[in-house]
């Protein structure tokens, strides 16, 4: 009898070791992408369906993408500049998912005026176990599959190139900013305002990604600025 409930046993927590409790929900078909947009969206979640806390790895392959596109990742902690690939839990970039928590997981694609497509695939895996993994396959321009677009307000960022401020062209949706340098780090976070002027006079000149924030902390766009030396 203990033999046979010790089997028991270790069947039913090789089992639980082995239960997929990640959930990747993705767009159905493939996500329009103009060449004459900024920063296009196909928007995901990753949800944690356990009853415990969960660290999730994630890591970006390109499959395919256009000469002169790049591309991008946002989840719940940040949106990553298009260099950045995978988390790590040295950069402390792993997604911490608590029992029943779900995260936005996007890909961005930034055409830079030019026709193209791409297929990016995002792998988000457990780091305490390898066989809770889940992978989703983001498509964009794919004339072999359906059409899926992202309804979203039309906000642009002006000037861009910038030297001493910037200003948003339809503020309605957007409760903040969030600046990230090119190495993906936050360097500036602004509510949104009713002057509809921020100050970035004593950021350095370079690249930059502006975050605009909607609703429980959504993102509603990713532009890149281009930030000049200050008056």
């Amino acid at each position: 009898m203990k033999q046979t409930l010790l089997l028991f046993f270790l069947t039913f927590s090789v089992y639980l070791s082995a239960q997929v409790t990640l959930k990747l929900t993705q767009p159905e078909g493939s996500t329009t992408a103009l060449s004459s947009e900024d920063d296009v969206t196909a928007k995901g979640f990753i949800k944690n369906e356990s009853d415990q806390t969960v660290t999730v790895k994630w890591k970006r392959n390109v499959v395919q993408l256009t000469d002169g596109w790049d591309t991008a990742v946002c989840d719940k902690n940040l949106c990553y500049t298009p260099t950045y690939g995978e988390t790590s839990e040295a950069d402390g970039t792993n997604l911490v998912l608590a029992a029943g928590e779900e995260s936005n997981f996007d890909i961005h694609v930034y055409p830079n005026g030019i026709e193209g497509a791409a297929i990016v695939e995002l792998t988000a895996t457990d780091v305490t176990n390898a066989e809770n993994t889940v992978t989703g396959t983001f498509s964009f321009n794919q004339t072999t599959t359906s059409t899926f677009s992202i309804a979203k307000p039309d906000i642009k960022i002006f000037p861009n190139p910038t030297t001493n401020y910037i200003s948003l062209s339809n503020e309605e949706y957007v409760e903040s900013l969030a600046i990230y340098n090119i190495v993906g780090r936050r360097v500036k976070l602004f509510n949104a305002n009713y002057s509809n002027q921020y100050n970035v006079v004593d950021l350095p000149t370079g690249i930059y990604l502006v975050r605009l924030i909607g609703a429980n902390d959504r993102t509603i766009k990713t532009v890149r600025l281009s930030k000049k030396g200050g008056a």
